[in-house]
């Protein structure tokens, strides 16, 4: 009595865009890449994620630990993401920032987390001087110490 169980897959039962009929609670592996690569980047035993997914809206926390920032070069994204994100123009649908942040290399302002459309991934930007839209930098391998540790969150509709 007093609680609500939905099914492990998403229920047809509804097209009413106004029914909740999926939700999901899970762990997930976050990851780290530079340019698309990971070529010798290892972690700490208490990277993870975990998720919950309420329709079409999901929201990722993250602990990531580097032990290693390995030897690829290129923007820095966090991927593994459990579900896609949404193909959406409005980037601000598919947001986060990082929360605490350990031992990385010149970074000297607010960490923010972009997911890419139809990917299960997200870029790292810093923001600029002048604000988070107009002046913003990619992070990269320079930016990731052997020893960086990151947490965060990001929430994103598939």
């Amino acid at each position: 009595l007093g609680t609500i169980e939905f099914d492990a897959s998403q229920a047809t039962l509804s097209t009413n865009a106004n029914t909740l009929d999926d939700y999901e609670e899970g762990n997930w592996t976050p990851a780290i890449t530079f340019g698309g690569n990971s070529a010798s980047l290892t972690y700490g035993a208490t990277t993870g994620g975990s998720y919950t997914k309420v329709g079409n809206q999901v929201t990722l926390t993250f602990v990531l630990v580097m032990t290693s920032n390995g030897s690829s070069t290129g923007t820095a994204e966090i991927n593994g993401f459990p579900f896609t994100v949404k193909d959406d123009s409005v980037r601000v649908r598919s947001s986060g920032f990082v929360t605490y942040i350990a031992s990385m290399i010149g970074v000297n302002s607010a960490v923010f987390i972009y997911g890419q459309n139809n990917t299960t991934k997200a870029t790292f930007i810093t923001a600029g001087a002048v604000d988070a839209y107009t002046a913003t930098a990619s992070l990269t391998e320079g930016n990731f110490s052997d020893t960086v540790t990151l947490r965060g969150t990001i929430s994103y509709f598939t």
